[in-house]
């Protein structure tokens, strides 16, 4: 029996109806444990009067775990720990990381190293988790499933991003932001135990080694200049508008002021709740087109600058600040410009994911994708607001990083295109 079909058949043997519940409650509670730590940095950073330009420090340091999370998806790939296992240790490691964090974040009162590290620690925790997760996610999921199970996995991503902004935000005033900060850290821990509840397939490192050498892995990614194409085209491409979106939470809540009422801190979780509604209607609305067009540069070109004329909207905020209808709108726009934006990015690393190492090269790139939108983005538009006339100008001095992005994406879809026309070998027949 091959390889390909005994994976085939353990996975189908493997297979409980069940998983798709847990996958559901796993990905609401990632998605409001992300919301809901978003919310509560930047609050904090605000209540505390942190600068902008640290603020936007914190954020990349706070972003480093992500930048390494395809080391983490490698070291869980190929480094099972005895019978227990190549991903639960890692969710077990996980949840360890995750008690002491929290906890100490609790009885932090100022701004500090030590918050800082313990953030730090909060994010560390959920990229072992959250990519651990999304392994066995492809470990257990026969094949003829995986499209319901990506299904249960975003539909419930976001519903939890949707309640983490709807309840965060109002409950901090009301029970204070320490226990708010428990509530993040046991949606944290809920969120790991459900993955515990996955049965593995079994496998050992001598099975690993010798069917995926890790020396043929490391080539593959980071041997041929296509895939570093595309690690540019993440940095840049996705990176701009993430990046902007991750921007917009220290804006409100610290140079517009949000943090100072519960009432505009409530508006700040329904702007955002508005922002991810538009982000799925964006993600929908071009999923066939997508489909038609993923190899054609010039529509690539034009969706770009469509977000860039929806990002414009941040310019109505810009003229009168005090409008929350403005806000709403920009908001909206620039959600279903980040939505275009992450179809297209995804589209493009979809195809430059190779066989057999899709995990590896899916999580490399990602990890640019990080970098990009949390440490790029954000610094630039820091260093450059007070020359530019504020906040919301800077926001477009991403428009270069949007042109760098495209040109990489040509050299992409030159170099698929020319592996594409190269003669497929045929095997020789076998004698008579």
């Amino acid at each position: 029996m091959s390889a390909i079909t005994y994976a085939l058949f353990d996975k189908e043997k493997n297979w409980r109806d069940a998983y798709y519940w847990l996958e559901g409650i796993f990905y609401f509670f990632q998605g409001f444990y992300m919301t809901g730590l978003t919310t509560y940095v930047g609050v904090s950073m605000a209540n505390w009067k942190v600068p902008l330009a640290t603020q936007a420090a914190i954020l990349a340091a706070i972003g480093i775990p992500t930048y390494l999370k395809l080391f983490t998806g490698l070291l869980s790939d190929r480094v099972p720990i005895g019978s227990w296992g190549r991903r639960k240790p890692y969710i077990i490691l996980g949840i360890l990381v995750y008690l002491p964090a929290f906890i100490a974040v609790t009885m932090i009162t100022e701004f500090s190293n030590l918050w800082t590290i313990c953030i730090i620690g909060a994010f560390a925790a959920w990229v072992l988790v959250d990519g651990t997760l999304d392994a066995m996610t492809v470990d257990v999921t026969p094949e003829a499933r995986a499209g319901t199970m990506q299904g249960v996995a975003n539909g419930s991503r976001y519903a939890g991003m949707a309640v983490g902004f709807l309840i965060v935000p109002t409950l901090g005033p009301i029970i204070g932001w320490a226990s708010v900060a428990l509530l993040i850290g046991a949606a944290a821990v809920l969120q790991s135990i459900a993955a515990l509840f996955f049965k593995e397939v079994p496998i050992t490192r001598e099975e690993i080694s010798s069917k995926l050498p890790l020396g043929k892995v490391l080539k593959a990614v980071f041997g041929k200049p296509i895939a570093w194409a595309g690690m540019g085209f993440s940095l840049f491409f996705q990176g701009a508008m993430a990046g902007i979106g991750q921007f917009i939470s220290p804006f409100l809540l610290t140079t517009l002021g949000w943090n100072k009422s519960p009432q505009l801190l409530q508006m700040y979780g329904y702007t955002n709740v508005a922002a991810y509604i538009a982000m799925v209607g964006g993600s929908i609305l071009f999923r066939k087109q997508i489909n038609k067009y993923r190899r054609d540069f010039r529509f690539y070109a034009i969706v770009s600058v469509v977000c860039w004329v929806l990002m414009a909207t941040w310019l109505l905020v810009y003229i009168d600040p005090t409008n929350v209808t403005y806000v709403f709108i920009a908001q909206f726009c620039s959600g279903l410009s980040r939505g275009l934006t992450a179809v297209l990015t995804y589209a493009v690393v979809m195809m430059l994911c190779p066989e057999s190492i899709e995990g590896f090269m899916f999580a490399t790139l990602t990890s640019f994708m990080n970098i990009g939108q949390a440490t790029l983005i954000p610094n630039t538009i820091t260093a450059l607001a007070p020359s530019m006339g504020g906040v919301v100008p800077a926001f477009f001095s991403a428009v270069p990083y949007t042109i760098l992005g495209l040109l990489f994406l040509y050299v992409i879809l030159r170099g698929l295109a020319k592996e594409q026309a190269k003669p497929t070998a045929v095997a020789p027949e076998p004698a008579e």
